[in-house]
């Protein structure tokens, strides 16, 4: 890695980095998985040193963790407006509920990310299960109230919860390295994916329910309450789950051989100037750029799908529900692209964002010619949402795992939590800013925009292009 004419090239680990090895304190090594690697730089074979991964057990929990997070998003959307209207909510209410939840979540990332780099790993979770809990059971009882102001609270109470998804990309950078670790930003980006397709069908057999009558007290159980009773539930089972078997893995090896072969102390930066050097010096701003145009661009893509295919061929909820699973099945298409095209000897990281540009600018070009008119073709905005969607999804991983390496000697926790900051303001920024465009009378502004903002990125790529390489045959 280049940057501020320094490189940040992991060499053959010296005497120092071995003592500080036999020196790493972890009460749960027995029960990680060696992994010994054998690091390739420019043809000379160097030293092979032990590296302990995650079990693939604890591998499953998290990402488990990761697939509720996005249910838990996608499971009320069906549903909300009709139990936001049967307690007196209006549409505005209805925005604020669901902006609440991004907001809170995006405020409580930082907390995660900070009190994991001091503390451990194991404590933010826990904490966040229960903070989960709390807020899905409010959302739950609110038609029990009659309150509004309960599925407000509820959906605060649980975006705070859910910004441990943080935490799970802090595991994946904290416990793989650079050369494995897009593999596995993609599962993390496939299972995201499958949480938004599971979220609508378990509502379809939560609707089921209505026809039941099940209610104990005044407390219905139905497809509204359900959402957050069904949600309550998940949590709690994560909270005893991670309670009983989450181990913190061993200290964060790549962190540790970064401080030892720049001789950085990390610990003598300031805030600001830490920042600087990982966003500024080696331009990590690009990688956050990148994710901050993905998350707009999908959920503008969310905001955008559902009034036009009304407005202009009628569809309905099941129409709809099957184009947004196209959609992410889609999205899966492109997380499976991504992990093949990794494993190329090849291809780089920023190569991969170079293919995802080209996909999604040819995308935009698409919507604005034949999305942009009075009247859109179907075949214009399948076209469109296929090439969108399938670049937008492939462009993450790379850029989270070029971030990550950035990142190198300092914090990941922290450092992580800014990343899915400018993700959080991406997804109340998409909704607010699409919605407002479709209130103007034309679908030409609203492609317009997303296509000034897709640009972004492949205009300024050229500008760091050195200080996005990742070395292939580097394991750190």
């Amino acid at each position: 890695m280049e940057g501020n004419g320094q490189k940040y090239v992991m060499e053959k680990p010296s005497l120092q980095f071995e003592n500080e090895q036999k020196n790493i304190k972890s009460d749960n090594l027995d029960e990680l998985q060696p992994l010994l690697e054998t690091r390739q730089e420019k043809g000379t074979e160097t030293e092979t040193k032990l590296y302990s991964r995650p079990s693939t057990f604890m591998l499953i929990l998290v990402l488990a963790t990761n697939f509720g997070i996005g249910t838990e998003y996608a499971i009320l959307m069906p549903t909300v407006w009709q139990y936001v209207k049967s307690v007196g909510g209006s549409q505005f209410y209805l925005g604020l509920v669901l902006a609440a939840f991004s907001v809170s979540r995006t405020i409580f990332f930082y907390v995660f990310g900070r009190w994991t780099d001091k503390r451990n790993m194991k404590e933010p979770f826990v904490c966040s299960f229960i903070i989960g809990f709390i807020g899905n059971v409010m959302y739950g009882i609110a038609g029990r109230f009659d309150s509004k102001e309960l599925i407000l609270g509820g959906r605060i109470v649980a975006g705070l919860g859910a910004a441990n998804s943080t935490l799970v990309q802090h595991f994946i950078a904290k416990n793989y390295r650079s050369e494995e670790r897009t593999k596995y930003l993609s599962i993390f980006q496939a299972t995201a994916m499958m949480s938004v397709l599971a979220g609508p069908a378990i509502n379809i057999a939560l609707v089921a329910l209505d026809d039941q009558n099940l209610e104990l007290d005044g407390f219905v159980f139905d497809s509204e309450t359900a959402a957050g009773y069904l949600m309550a539930f998940l949590n709690l089972v994560l909270f005893f789950l991670y309670l009983i078997f989450f181990e913190d893995s061993a200290e964060d090896l790549e962190q540790k051989e970064f401080q030892i072969q720049s001789s950085s102390r990390p610990e003598l930066y300031g805030w600001g100037e830490s920042l600087k050097i990982v966003l500024i010096d080696r331009a990590g701003w690009f990688p956050m750029l990148v994710n901050f145009v993905t998350a707009f661009g999908i959920t503008s893509l969310e905001t955008l799908v559902t009034p036009l295919t009304s407005d202009q061929y009628g569809w309905g909820t099941e129409e709809n529900s099957y184009l947004f699973c196209g959609l992410c099945g889609v999205g899966v298409l492109a997380v499976i692209s991504t992990v093949i095209l990794d494993k190329r000897p090849w291809m780089s990281l920023r190569g991969i964002i170079v293919i995802s540009s080209i996909s999604t600018l040819f995308a935009i070009g698409v919507g604005i010619v034949f999305c942009g008119q009075t009247k859109v073709p179907l075949v214009g905005l399948l076209t469109f949402g296929g090439f969108f969607a399938y670049g937008l999804v492939m462009q993450a991983s790379p850029s989270l795992s070029i971030y990550s390496y950035l990142i190198g000697e300092f914090e990941k926790g922290v450092f992580m939590s800014y990343s899915q900051t400018s993700i959080g303001i991406a997804r109340i920024a998409g909704p607010l800013i699409g919605g407002t465009m479709l209130d103007w009378g034309s679908y030409y502004y609203v492609f317009s925009f997303l296509g000034f903002v897709c640009a972004l990125p492949p205009l300024l790529l050229p500008f760091v292009w050195k200080k996005m390489y990742v070395p292939k045959g580097v394991k750190g």
